[in-house]
């Protein structure tokens, strides 16, 4: 009995409570479920604020308010550029506001992006600049765009050296091109032959003696390094040692090659011929072959066949090592 007199005295005080509620709370409130449901949440927050107490219009408010948090952390997530974080934000609220736009556009971006990747994989660097500049902002979008107007810059100017005549120069900025820039590969390719006509620099005897070996399948190769200004020596993966000059313009005028003694006991008579066979094709890649250097070896030690512009001389050093010199 004493329960059922609480159950009624509960629901009593609770139809007193409601009945004190103005018919002004009441209909905002009513409004504000309404314009809630709708994802209308402005409208909806401004009629539960109006309701005041009425019912759960608190409740109501504290979820658009989480809402609008979210929102605005997404918001200054996607201005700072914060992109794929901005966008978890926003699908977490797709329904409010304008979110699912924000949503859209990253997606946007982020197709924009990966397409210029893919283009730029693919070497197709007109559509992969176009691409990138579309999805600045994504990602490494503006590093990649700065990196292809880079390349291009160093494209044209090489092509404007080389038209000069400039052929060194206009080497350098192909090769800053990594060789993959448009027809880079074969405009570097051109230019080692119009430099050989007229000599030979450091870095593309290093590249002439790596591929001499390597048509040859022999794993032997020279990595230079350091200033060639003036001289340059380096030592190759075999141990051999190579030393030279260069002229004012940078061609070389005499280089020299020394097989020590260590380096002699892993070769035979016929082995450190065909080493210093190699040394002198790299002088110039394009001209004799390997086989034909060899049958010729006799006359190139000697001193009486020069090659590419290069006379020969072979020597033995104090230590005992093997010292073939090339002068121009």
């Amino acid at each position: 009995m004493k329960k059922t007199v609480a159950i009624v005295f509960i629901l009593t005080l609770a139809l007193l409570l409601i009945g004190c509620a103005s018919n002004a709370q009441i209909q905002n409130y009513n409004k504000g479920v309404e314009a809630y449901n709708s994802k209308d949440f402005e409208a909806a927050k401004a009629y539960f604020e109006a309701a005041e107490d009425y019912l759960n219009s608190k409740s109501y408010l504290s979820a658009i308010q989480e809402y609008e948090r979210i929102y605005t952390d997404a918001l200054n997530l996607f201005n700072a550029h914060k992109y794929p974080e901005a966008k978890t934000g926003f699908e977490a609220i797709s329904e409010f506001g304008n979110s699912a736009e924000y949503v859209a556009f990253i997606d946007k971006l982020e197709q924009r992006y990966n397409e210029g990747v893919e283009a730029f994989e693919k070497q197709d660097y007109s559509l992969a600049y176009e691409r990138f500049t579309q999805a600045m902002g994504y990602n490494d979008a503006d590093e990649f765009v700065s990196r292809i107007s880079k390349l291009e810059s160093n494209y044209n100017n090489a092509l404007e050296f080389m038209k000069q005549g400039s052929y060194l120069r206009a080497l350098e900025l192909f090769e800053m091109t990594d060789g993959k820039y448009r027809d880079s590969a074969e405009r570097i390719e051109r230019l080692y032959e119009l430099i050989a006509k007229q000599g030979i620099i450091p870095r593309m005897y290093a590249e002439f003696f790596n591929r001499s070996f390597a048509l040859a399948n022999e794993d032997v190769t020279i990595t230079p390094s350091g200033d060639t200004s003036g001289s340059f020596a380096w030592k190759a993966s075999n141990g051999l040692i190579v030393m030279g000059s260069t002229d004012t313009e940078g061609y070389i005028t005499s280089i020299s090659f020394w097989m020590d003694r260590e380096l002699l006991k892993t070769l035979d008579e016929e082995g450190s011929t065909r080493l210093f066979a190699h040394c002198i094709q790299a002088l110039n890649i394009n001209s004799d072959s390997l086989d034909s250097i060899m049958e010729n070896m006799d006359y190139y030690f000697e001193g009486s066949r020069t090659y590419c512009g290069f006379s020969f001389l072979l020597d033995e050093d104090a230590s005992g090592a093997e010292v073939l010199t090339a002068e121009k």
